[in-house]
């Protein structure tokens, strides 16, 4: 899935490449019926680049929401490797001055 969404910028690229071709190609294009298939063609060229655009834009919304996603995880195991730190600086302490942790937290 990441390599096909990094792969649709190019895509999207490509389509435009392709639609340019077919621009010039109509405009040089002299034949009423030829014309015709080319706009045809132009038009679905079209159809296929909003939709590669629309693709493109989803597949970097995920990527982004994923990147969040990822920070938050990050975050909070190291809020929760901080929390357990702290744990055990305060049973230490609390050692340290002759008191059970368990009995300290039973109060």
């Amino acid at each position: 899935m990441i390599t096909q969404a990094a792969t649709l910028p190019n895509r999207v690229d490509t389509i435009r490449a392709r639609l340019a071709v077919l621009v010039d190609a109509a405009n040089e294009e002299h034949d009423p019926a030829s014309r015709i298939v080319l706009k045809h063609q132009m038009d679905c060229l079209r159809s296929a680049l909003r939709l590669a655009e629309r693709a493109d834009g989803m597949a970097r919304d995920i990527a982004a929401t994923a990147n969040k996603l990822v920070r938050t995880a990050q975050s909070q195991r190291e809020r929760e490797e901080a929390l357990k730190r702290l744990d055990a600086t305060i049973a230490r302490e609390l050692r340290g001055a002759g008191i059970d942790a368990q009995q300290h937290a039973e109060r």
